[in-house]
């Protein structure tokens, strides 16, 4: 009998299968080896991952804190980084003269018990001002007050480096004096702005040295130009008012404009009131800068 097409075709499959059964059976010791081969192996330890050293961050954190530091950058935050390098702290020393008090009144006059109790006895006392180096040469202009009755005049400077400096030239009349230090390395000048053309309300800064915090900021605007103010008995004209705070220890250290350009030396603060300085434009300090380091003083003028 003849067989039909079906038939071969079913054969066909039977045998392919069963070829397949076949090779899966013979498989099966040899998987079987290998997995009892793999156990009580070692892991395969993995590749560590990159660390960043301790107190570092990772170079992808380190830029996105990079990135973050940078959107809170302002036009504040680049004068100070532009002027705060250029901004010293003033030691100087004077001898202070004081008298011996006496238990008792006095109806003989100061000398009587000067005579039992001793006579005036002096000693030194130390304090405190800013000032802002104008020039590649170490000269400081500051406040003379600072100064005045200074036996020697301590700078520090932002670097952390001290030098004893000289009094080159002094105004009264100005409240303005210049110092002078040399510095093996060098010193790093301030930007020197205008103030003749100051905007009311515009931004300021101040930097100095108030009761020994080296180097604080205070921010503000120009609250007036041209202010006249009296200080023991002597009235001074011209005056920037400011209520970026200024503080004992402030005076003499450089009032700046938004892009960090020097428009004024801070000189005195209102005391019965708050947050009301006062600073003596730029313009007008620089214009006497040039005879104080010639000749000491300001020379006058003659028609």
């Amino acid at each position: 009998m003849n067989d039909s097409p079906s038939s071969s075709l079913k054969l066909l499959l039977g045998i392919l299968l069963g070829g397949l059964l076949m090779l899966a059976l013979l498989n099966i010791p040899q998987t079987l080896r290998r997995e009892d081969s793999s156990e009580g192996a070692p892991p395969v330890p993995s590749a560590p991952d990159e660390a960043a050293p301790l107190g570092k961050l990772s170079p992808p954190a380190e830029k996105l804190e990079v990135a973050a530091k940078s959107s809170r950058e302002n036009a504040a935050v680049r004068a100070v980084r532009r002027a705060a390098p250029a901004v010293v702290n003033i030691s100087p020393e004077e001898i202070v003269r004081s008298r011996p008090r006496s238990p008792f009144n006095n109806p003989f006059g100061r000398d009587f018990f000067e005579y039992f109790y001793g006579g005036p006895r002096y000693h030194k006392r130390q304090n405190l001002g800013s000032g802002v180096i104008i020039d590649k040469e170490g000269h400081i202009l500051t406040n003379e007050h600072v100064v005045a009755n200074a036996i020697k005049v301590h700078v520090l400077v932002a670097s952390g480096d001290e030098f004893e400096a000289s009094i080159v030239g002094a105004d009264t009349a100005l409240d303005l004096a210049v110092l002078r230090v040399d510095a093996p390395k060098g010193v790093p000048a301030i930007p020197i702005g205008r103030s003749n053309d100051l905007m009311i309300g515009e931004d300021v800064i101040a930097i100095g040295n108030p009761f020994g915090l080296s180097h604080s900021i205070t921010r503000g605007v120009v609250s007036a130009v041209n202010r006249s103010i009296a200080v023991e008995g002597r009235t001074y004209e011209g005056f920037i008012q400011t209520d970026a705070a200024i503080n004992p220890g402030n005076s003499g250290g450089p009032l700046l404009n938004i892009l960090g350009e020097l428009i004024g030396i801070n000189t005195a603060i209102l005391g019965q009131a708050q947050s009301i300085g006062f600073a003596t434009p730029i313009d007008e300090a620089m214009a006497v800068v040039g005879s104080l380091i010639e000749h000491g003083r300001l020379e006058p003028l003659w028609l």
